[in-house]
This record gives C-alpha cells, sequence and structure tokens, in this order.
C-alpha cells in the first residue's frame, strides 16, 4: 500500500488544492469533500472502497487503523458515509444512488451532521453528567453508608440479643429456683402436718388400746372385792368417755396436689419479671380464705353459734372440694367446744358452745397456718333472753339478745316477742325496764303467755296472753280486761314473780312499789311475753335487767 496524496485528484492547481478528506482505495486517489461526493455517487465509482483521511497525511497502518473504524453497509458492502433524513439512519453511497433510499430527501454527509449532532449530544452528556451521574455517585455514597450503618446496627443487635438472653436465663434460673423452693417449703410445711397428725393419731391409739387392756386386766381378776372394782371401772369409764368424745380426722390433713401453671405470655412474663409461672396449690390458704358470718358476738352459754369457713386457694380462688385440716386455738382457760363440720364443697361448718362466761379469742388454723381474722367471742349466763326466732318481723333484737326495739310500724299493729326459756316448774322472778323517747304515750303489755307453734303465730294479747296493759290500769286475761292498779312512766323497772307449781303471776312496779297478783294460770308452761305498739314514730325498748 502506498500513502495518499494530500492534495485533492481533480483540483486544478495542486498547491492551492483542497486537502484530501477522503480517499479512494480502489483507486489509490485522494480527494476533498467537494469531490469526493461525486466520486462515490457514480456508477463507474460508486462501488469504490472510500476511505476517510484525518486533516494531516496518515501512514500506511494508520490508513489500516482508519479503514478498520469506518462503517461498512452490509447490504453493499460500502463505507457508510452518507445520512438519510426521512429514515434517519447513515447509508452507503449505493443505498442513496441505487437502493432503497435512491428518492429519499434529504441525503447528506454524515460529516456535515455532526457538528450540530455533537452539539446536541454534549448538551445531553452534560446534562447525564449533572442530573444522573452526580444522583447516581451520591446513591452510591448513601447506599455504602447505610450498607455501613447496617452492619453496625446489626452488631449492636446481636449483642442486646446476647444480652437479653443472659438476662432472661438468669431470670429463668431464679424464678424456678424459688418456685422449685416454694415447692420445698409446701412440702415442709405439709410434713409437719402431716407429723402433728400422725403423733395425735399414735396417742389416741395407744390410750384406746391401754383402756382395751386395762378392762381385759379387770376381767381376768375374778376375786377382785366390790369394793376395789367400783373405783377401778369409774376410772375406766371416765377414761373411755373422754377418748370417745375426742375428734378424730379420718382423712389425711393435706392435699397432695401441686400444680404448676406456665405463663400466657413468655415474653410479657420476661419482661414484667413476673416469671415464667407459678406453684399452685390445691389445698385452701390460710392467707385467702374468708370467715362468713359474725365473727365479734355475744352468745348464751350453753347454747350453739356457728360461723362458716370459705375456703380458697394461694390465688384466691374459691375452692370446690373439702378435705383441708381446719383447727382451733383459744388462749382462754374456758375455751368453747367446737365442732367443725366438712361440707365437701370448700366450706366448712365452725360450731362452738361456751360452757361458762368469759371472754375468748378464736384462731382458727387451716392446713396448720393462722387466718388472719378471729372470732370474738363474749359468753353470758343470763337466765332470760329474747328469742328471735319467736318475733314479730317489725321487731330487732340486741345482739345480746336481751333488748327488745320497736319503731316506725304503722299505728295500731301491736308487736310481740317470747323470751327464750320456758318455764314449767317452780319460781321464776326476771326483770324488765321499759324505754321510750320524745312522747309521755307509753304502751307496753307485758307478762307470759303461753309458746305457739310454728314462731309465725306469736301470741297475741287480746287471745291467750296473759299480762299488764302498762300505763292503763287494766290486766289481759284470756282475752278478757279487767281493773288492776298498776301502772309506768318512762324508764320504769317491772319485776315479775311466775310460781309454776301455784299457777300464779305477779307483777311489781320497782319505782312505785305498785303490785298485782294474776292467779289460776291455767297452762303448762310459760314464757316471758312482750308487746309493743308504736305512736307517732316513737321507738319503744323492753329490756331485761339483773
Amino acid at each position: 500500500d502506498t500513502s495518499p496524496p494530500l492534495k485533492c485528484a481533480l483540483c486544478e492547481d495542486e498547491t492551492t488544492g483542497k486537502k484530501s478528506t477522503v480517499w479512494c482505495k480502489t483507486c489509490g486517489l485522494s480527494f476533498c469533500e467537494k469531490h469526493g461526493l461525486p466520486h462515490m455517487l457514480s456508477s463507474g465509482s460508486g462501488g469504490h472502497l472510500m476511505l476517510t483521511l484525518p486533516l494531516s497525511g496518515p501512514s500506511t497502518s494508520q490508513t489500516s487503523s482508519l479503514a478498520s473504524e469506518i462503517l461498512v453497509c452490509p447490504r453493499h458492502g460500502q463505507p457508510m458515509r452518507f445520512h438519510c433524513g426521512a429514515c434517519d439512519v447513515t447509508i452507503c453511497g449505493d443505498c442513496a444512488a441505487i437502493g432503497e433510499h435512491k428518492r429519499h430527501k434529504p441525503v447528506k454527509y454524515v460529516k456535515d451532521l455532526v457538528a450540530d449532532k455533537k452539539t446536541r449530544v454534549d448538551e445531553k452528556v452534560d446534562r447525564l453528567e449533572k442530573e444522573v451521574v452526580d444522583k447516581l455517585e451520591r446513591t452510591l455514597v448513601s447506599v455504602d453508608k447505610v450498607s455501613t450503618q447496617l452492619a453496625q446496627l446489626a452488631g449492636e443487635a446481636r449483642n442486646e440479643i446476647k444480652e437479653a438472653g443472659e438476662r432472661t436465663k438468669e431470670m429463668v434460673d431464679a424464678h424456678v429456683g424459688q418456685m422449685i423452693q416454694e415447692v420445698d417449703d409446701l412440702e415442709e410445711g405439709r410434713h409437719k402436718v402431716l407429723d402433728h397428725q400422725r403423733d395425735q393419731l399414735k396417742s389416741h391409739l395407744e390410750a384406746a388400746r391401754n383402756a382395751v387392756r386395762f378392762r381385759e386386766k379387770i376381767r381376768s381378776v375374778s376375786s377382785m372385792k366390790t369394793e376395789s372394782l367400783f373405783p377401778l371401772l369409774q376410772a375406766l369409764e371416765s377414761r373411755t368417755t373422754n377418748l370417745l368424745s375426742t375428734h378424730i380426722d379420718e382423712q389425711p390433713q393435706h392435699h397432695p396436689r401441686l400444680l404448676f401453671e406456665l405463663s400466657s405470655d413468655m415474653d410479657l412474663a420476661c419482661k414484667t419479671k413476673e416469671g415464667i409461672g407459678k406453684v399452685v396449690s390445691c389445698q385452701a390458704s390460710a392467707k385467702t380464705s374468708k370467715i362468713e358470718g359474725n365473727t365479734s358476738m355475744v352468745v348464751i352459754t350453753g347454747t350453739m353459734n356457728t360461723v362458716m369457713i370459705r375456703a380458697k386457694d394461694s390465688e384466691g380462688k374459691a375452692l370446690t372440694e373439702g378435705g383441708d385440716a381446719i383447727s382451733v386455738k383459744c388462749a382462754s382457760e374456758t375455751a368453747p367446744v367446737t365442732a367443725i363440720t366438712d361440707h365437701g364443697n370448700g366450706s366448712y361448718t365452725l360450731s362452738m358452745e361456751c360452757a361458762s362466761e368469759g371472754n375468748h379469742e378464736v384462731t382458727i388454723l387451716i392446713n396448720g397456718e393462722k387466718m388472719s381474722s378471729k372470732v370474738q367471742i363474749k359468753s353470758v349466763s343470763y337466765t332470760h333472753a329474747f328469742n328471735p326466732e319467736e318475733c314479730h318481723s317489725a321487731i330487732t333484737i340486741s345482739e345480746d339478745k336481751q333488748k327488745a326495739s320497736v319503731n316506725g310500724n304503722p299505728i295500731g299493729v301491736w308487736c310481740s316477742v317470747l323470751g327464750s326459756e320456758g318455764m314449767s316448774r317452780g319460781q321464776h322472778t326476771w326483770k324488765v325496764k321499759t324505754s321510750q323517747s320524745k312522747s309521755d304515750y307509753y304502751y307496753f303489755f307485758l307478762g307470759i303467755a303461753p309458746k305457739v307453734s310454728p314462731s309465725s303465730h306469736v301470741a297475741d294479747h287480746n287471745t291467750v296472753a296473759y299480762c299488764w296493759h302498762i300505763n292503763h290500769s287494766v290486766y289481759i286475761r284470756d282475752g278478757v280486761q279487767s281493773s288492776s292498779k298498776i301502772s309506768g312512766s318512762n324508764n320504769d323497772t317491772f319485776e315479775f314473780h311466775l310460781d309454776c307449781d301455784r299457777h300464779t303471776l305477779r307483777v311489781r312496779n320497782m319505782r312505785t312499789e305498785e303490785s298485782a297478783t294474776m292467779s289460776n294460770l291455767p297452762h303448762k308452761e310459760y314464757f316471758q311475753y312482750v308487746s309493743m305498739r308504736d305512736y307517732n314514730n316513737i321507738t319503744r325498748v323492753v329490756e331485761f335487767v339483773e
């Protein structure tokens, strides 16, 4: 290959001719822009290989490099130096002269369009660099930054998880240890109750066996004199009576069941440090169980009084089964005699009877534990007391059963109440004090009456009562009014004396010393009788006094 000339082959003056811009490899001639296009479009030379030349003269190797950079038409094999404006594609000379773009317009040299194209491309590239490249670079920096932060946060999260796991493990271990200790304590406490019951049972059993052996020994001595035998039998009878009256629990005094309840929300349990679960005892708890009924009472000696115990577990849930060990303690020497009834449904009845007067503080124990509430009992040996069961519904009986009061009943209604003691033999004396407020109207019927059953039919002074109409000079006997000089006023005390053997009743106003006697009483048994009537909503009260 020879280097192409620098001057155009068709220019007249070589010295003034324009520089070659293309070189026809087929002809070996160089052409300027003016003469290069006709040579390319000519029918004789349109198929020649045209190469673009640099402004400075290229070497043979440079020409080969340039040739390799020029696009060649795949259809005609010619360099694509033209641009079809109608189709907006780059074409070769044959495409423009004889091909499918022959009649298309405009057809221009590609090089003539480069400047404008370059301007538009520069604008777009500048915009790309400004709007896209910068944004991508900033985004890439942000991605790198977020990636670094992610790695840091992930590391912190791993550390927190490990620390939380360690704390949770410590808490769980501590709570497990606590629950195990609770089970140990429950077991120890129940064993103490069982040991105490075992000791009592062994003691009672040994005493009973000794009594049986003692009886057999007495039987084996046939020659014993009567004077010697009687005190032995008397001692054996006393011992046997005590053993027979001893209360023996036939069921073991504990519940063998223990429950472990898993927390329903482990996450919440860990956060609030409430633990993973709890040990629940199925036996009654002295802390949560309740005493139902009056825990402070005044009772009459020799009468039975009861309170109800409602058993609950350690969580305060009412139990529906029995079997708990219920016992009582009392500091006083004359402690009330008690009996405990297990109803089998979680409730227990504690029955108490005081044999003598005194104050008693009764402590109730459930499964060996003391209840916080105690029963305070004051026992009195009143000879006379009002009977709440033989009482008009409008009358209120005091706690010690010594006072009866009526207030606020419709005018004209008489309200009656009987005493609690039936009198059929011997002589009986009692005193009744009357009181009222805000008025001088003072109406009471005081005396005796036979007991009427059922209790809703309390004796009426107009029929079978034997009584005095206080503040009036009359008395009632078998429903008949008779004259009798006896009267009274506020806060007077009246003394009654009943002689059952002579069938007489005597009354005396202890202030005025007025007295009267009723005789030939027909009935075999009488009870103290009081009837009160309301006027102007005045509170009326009668009271047994010593």
